[in-house]
């Protein structure tokens, strides 16, 4: 880490910065203000920071993707263990929430095939790392209209169906307006 130091506090080999994240090493941790940067001395170890982890085990603090985008504010970046959720209904995103995955193979938002559910996006969302699957709607699994500075990256579709209906079934996004 290089540049000014943000306000710390911490001790035995941790700091937390005033946003509340951690980072810790194993054994030596100093800042040198000369040269302005974190000298390390051994195992790093981090957390990257996400305002709240959704997880299907139960080990986060939601087990369900609509549930929690719903309850939670805008501007919220949520962590989404990996493991299959099934939309309960279309997952509209507030302004400047983000979706971040833990790998594309194993984080998998499944569009609930018979019930055509899709991912309605707002200004300034994100959607990283994950596969969308089940879709079936002409449109596409993630809509955004007359949306701006959207950022989809890292996201797998795939419109495989284990559904009843038969009918025409697509993946990806479907963008218009300005």
């Amino acid at each position: 880490l290089t540049g000014p130091m943000p306000d710390v506090a911490g001790s035995n080999g941790e700091i937390q910065f005033n946003s509340g994240n951690t980072f810790g090493a194993s054994q030596d941790l100093t800042w040198n203000n000369v040269d302005k940067q974190l000298h390390i001395n051994g195992t790093i170890n981090a957390d990257v920071y996400y305002d709240i982890i959704i997880a299907v085990d139960g080990s986060g603090d939601y087990t369900d993707i609509n549930l929690a985008t719903s309850i939670e504010a805008a501007n919220t970046t949520f962590f989404i263990k990996n493991g299959t959720y099934t939309l309960t209904s279309n997952l509209i995103l507030k302004e400047g929430q983000k979706l971040v995955g833990e790998s594309i193979a194993n984080t998998i938002i499944d569009c609930n095939d018979d019930s055509e559910f899709y991912i309605s996006v707002n200004n300034h969302c994100e959607l990283d790392t994950f596969s969308v699957v089940n879709h079936r709607n002409g449109s596409g699994s993630v809509y955004i209209s007359n949306k701006s500075n959207i950022i989809v990256k890292n996201i797998l579709f795939d419109s495989y169906t284990t559904g009843t209906l038969s009918g025409t079934y697509t993946s990806g996004i479907y963008a218009s307006g300005n």
